[in-house]
This record gives structure tokens, sequence and C-alpha cells, in this order.
């Protein structure tokens, strides 16, 4: 099974990572690199590529693209946990961690709009293939805006800041010192190792 193209679960036993020392984290942190984008930020790139040259009304991958940063995400928050799976329970809390708490969208995310983007975007989008409350999906303006109760997210903007936060992400685990974060990035390697 391949982690990342070329890279396969018997390459990843075999780097033999320690938390505490330099050896091998290159190697690890590039594959880590390789599989999100392969999987998830290409393809929004892709998305985004194809309507950069429309006007702002005749976009239509806005669903696509949040819908695919969503399950990013998810998945970069559970490298940063070491968990499996997300747990019903804690899905919005890991929303709340990942875009409230995090050193890019922190900035633009309290916990309540980040509980809010958990239930009227991943939720509705990942569910029912639509948003909830009147949620709204642009490509214009600020990451997120209010209008009276209204939620608009810029799908273009998000998407550059989960690639900005995801970049820091890397760089951080490259720091010897951030032994729980590099533990639990093994540990969730090491459970995407074994299926």
């Amino acid at each position: 099974m391949e982690i990342a193209s070329g890279f396969t679960a018997k390459d990843w036993h075999a780097l033999q990572l320690d938390h505490l020392k330099k050896t091998n984290w290159d190697v690890a942190i590039d594959v880590l690199n390789r599989r999100i984008m392969e999987r998830y930020i290409e393809s929004v790139d892709i998305l985004l590529e194809l309507e950069r040259d429309k006007g702002f009304k005749e976009r239509r991958f806005g669903f696509s693209v949040v819908s695919i940063d969503c399950m990013l995400i998810e998945t970069l928050q559970a490298f940063i946990d070491g968990r499996k799976e997300t747990k019903p329970r804690f899905g919005k809390q890991e929303f709340i961690n990942y875009m409230a708490k995090g050193d890019v969208l922190g900035r633009y995310f309290s916990e309540e709009l980040a509980g809010r983007f958990y239930k009227e975007y991943r939720n509705g989008l990942l569910h029912q293939a639509e948003t909830k409350n009147k949620a709204l999906i642009w490509s214009e303006f600020e990451v997120v805006n209010l209008y009276r109760d209204q939620m608009i997210i810029n799908r273009t903007e998000l998407h550059r800041l989960i690639k900005l936060q995801f970049e820091k992400y890397l760089e951080t685990l490259s720091d010897t010192s951030q032994k729980k974060l590099r533990q639990n990035f093994i540990k969730k390697m090491n459970l995407i190792a074994r299926i």
C-alpha cells in the first residue's frame, strides 16, 4: 500500500523515526506533504485555477472546494492529535482546534465561528450536499463574513489559509523540541501504514 506516491507502508516502517532525533524526519515530512498535496490540495488548486478567469457569478466549484477542504481540515487535525479517525462527539471540537486555535486561521475564526463553520458547512456539505442556515460560499471578500446572521465563506481565501497553516505545521514538525506533535504524527502515520 502506498502512503504517498512511490512510498509504501514498508518504506514508512523502515524509517524508524525517533521524535528526539533529526534522522529521517525530512523524509517523513516530505511523505506527509506529498500525501496531503496529492489527495487534497492539488485537486482544489486545479478547481480554483479552472475558474480563475471567470466572473465571480460564473464560478460553480464552491461546494466541491469547501467539501474537500473540510476533509482536509479533519485529516490535518487527526495528524496533530494522533487520532485514527474523527469521532462524532469530537468533530466540532476538531474544527474549533484547527480553525480557531490554528496559528493562521485563528486570526480569522473565533471558536464560535469555527463551530458554526462545522455545522453549517462541514455537516451540511458532507451529509446533505448543501450548506445549512443559508450559509454561502463565495469567491470574493474576506475569508469569513457575517451578514446579519448569515455566514459567508470565501472558498479561495479559505483554501489559501489552510495551505499556509499546513506549511507551518510541516515546519513545526521539523523542530525536535515538538515532542508531542511529533509523537502524534508518528502515531497517525503508523495507523495509516497498518491498513
